[in-house]
């Protein structure tokens, strides 16, 4: 590119000439730099560099601090994922061995159970219990049963004859009738017991 010189001033009158040459007289004051096309480019190259090279640092701050940022929140949740690790590293075996200490005491509850209910059947057999209350004490749970049977015990165990037995008489008839009295005398604290 021609090297021009642009000069800021309007243009000089040809009249106001020393008369040398042509050029204008140099009027007070007029010592004023005058820039070349280069000069011109040079301070807008210089100037334009200064704003990219702020516009890069402002762009690396940014960017650094969103680095910074997600470097902070990756450190938190990787703590978090550690210490919530130790944890679950220290709670599986206290899991393990309540779940075989559980299994065990299902196991030995089962063995219970089943040692009660043979002890409610034994004496269930041995009490002199009426069908109907048999039947009553089979829709319980065996240790419903259990505590009925503790309750009530004492009422229904078989009499075991005190001496020898009354001679029975020799009239059926008459037989029959205490036979029927004593049923219903039985029944009768038995129906009391249970309302």
């Amino acid at each position: 590119m021609p090297e021009s010189v642009i000069d800021p001033k309007p243009p000089v009158d040809p009249t106001n000439s020393d008369g040398a040459g042509g050029e204008p007289k140099p009027k007070a004051g007029d010592d004023e730099k005058r820039f070349t096309q280069a000069d011109l480019d040079r301070h807008l190259a210089e100037r334009l560099d200064r704003e990219r090279r702020k516009a890069e640092k402002a762009a690396d701050e940014v960017k650094k601090k969103a680095e910074d940022d997600a470097l902070a929140k990756r450190q938190e949740f990787e703590q978090l994922a550690t210490t919530r690790g130790a944890r679950l590293a220290e709670l599986e075996p206290m899991l393990e061995k309540l779940t075989t200490d559980a299994d065990a005491a299902q196991g030995r509850i089962k063995d219970l159970e089943e040692a009660i209910a043979a002890d409610v059947k034994a004496d269930l057999e041995s009490l002199n219990l009426p069908a109907s209350t048999k039947e009553l004490l089979d829709g319980k749970s065996v240790l419903e049963r259990r505590a009925w049977l503790t309750k009530h015990k004492t009422e229904f165990r078989r009499e075991t004859p005190k001496g020898t037995p009354p001679t029975p008489s020799r009239d059926p008839e008459a037989n029959a009738i205490a036979q029927n009295q004593d049923a219903q005398a039985k029944t009768g604290k038995f129906l009391q017991r249970i309302a």
